[in-house]
């Protein structure tokens, strides 16, 4: 879904063997022993969509990406236990209130409450699209902006 709305795509994850044998135009296959330090490629402004397969290295990819500073749009997949979680270690690494504010746990329209993966692609696809319909915002829950979107390990390019 990502792939045909108006994104430049980076796809980062450690495991080659997750990524498709054709990427959709406008996705970039980044294969990185370590996705943290990647971070520090992306440009300011980007969107980050944060779903891996290991609730550490989500841990350490946020404490990066809000450690920058500079993010568009930030959403971790996730339950509410799990920003409840997450919001308690950050803030055990320095990481204020405002920070944690810009973090987007669980990602995905309110509205939109299914668990099939369909839905929540076509939710967070939509999440995207009223983020980055807002120039000039930065997100603080719900709603950001930019073009840019840093996929890591994840399925985005695939939804």
């Amino acid at each position: 879904i990502l792939a045909t709305l108006p994104f430049r795509i980076t796809w980062i994850d450690e495991r080659e063997e997750e990524f498709p044998a054709e990427l959709p135009a406008g996705v970039t296959k980044v294969v990185s022993e370590d996705p943290v330090a990647e971070i520090d490629g992306q440009p300011a402004g980007s969107f980050y969509l944060v779903m891996t397969h290991n609730h550490q290295l989500d841990l350490e990819l946020s404490a990066r990406i809000l450690k920058r500073g500079d993010a568009r749009y930030f959403g971790v997949i996730g339950s509410r236990t799990k920003r409840k979680r997450f919001d308690y270690k950050l803030k055990e690494r320095g990481l204020d209130g405002a920070a944690l504010s810009r973090m987007i746990c669980p990602i995905g329209l309110p509205e939109v409450t299914g668990k099939h993966p369909a839905e929540i692609a076509v939710s967070v696809a939509g999440e995207l699209i009223a983020a980055y319909q807002q120039p000039g915002t930065v997100a603080t829950g719900t709603a950001a902006a930019g073009r840019e979107v840093l996929a890591d390990e994840s399925t985005t390019a695939r939804c």
